[in-house]
């Protein structure tokens, strides 16, 4: 598993513009967000966010409070656990052979229970019943002619 390297001190991405509103800034960090991965490294902080987007941790908290629910961690759980619900697709298209405990380890969670935890908490199931969900799904896409 290819690991991020933690953010340096020279590594700030925020594009300095004159718009600074939680609506603008909120929209860069998922931009971000999703074009860099951080959520993919276990020990990514708040504090390493903040410098990367070039701000502070306070303002960086701030604008996730008022904007996702859940504050800092699940605003990157929620990511992780998107992470985990695409594998969890590979896995069932291609048959795939990976055990679904070492999912937590591809999407940034530091232990297999965390990674259940949050992900029952975000999908009101665990990994294995959301794996039988989707196989579901794939067989009856593919017992459906118009698919």
């Amino acid at each position: 598993m290819k690991m991020l390297p933690p953010p340096s001190a020279g590594q700030a991405v925020a594009d300095h513009t004159e718009d600074d509103s939680p609506g603008f800034y909120i929209q860069r960090i998922h931009l971000l967000m999703e074009r860099e991965k951080w959520y993919l490294n276990p020990d990514f902080s708040r504090e390493d966010f903040a410098r990367l987007l070039g701000t502070n941790r306070s303002y960086l908290s701030q604008v996730i409070n008022d904007t996702e629910e859940g504050g800092f961690r699940m605003f990157i759980n929620k990511y992780r656990v998107n992470a985990a619900k695409s594998i969890i697709w590979e896995i069932a298209k291609k048959k795939s052979e990976i055990p679904l405990t070492k999912i937590w380890e591809l999407t940034g969670f530091n232990s297999n229970q965390s990674f259940y935890r949050v992900f029952k908490s975000l999908t009101n199931l665990t990994p294995k019943e959301y794996l039988e969900q989707v196989n579901r799904e794939i067989f009856e896409n593919k017992s459906n002619p118009a698919y």
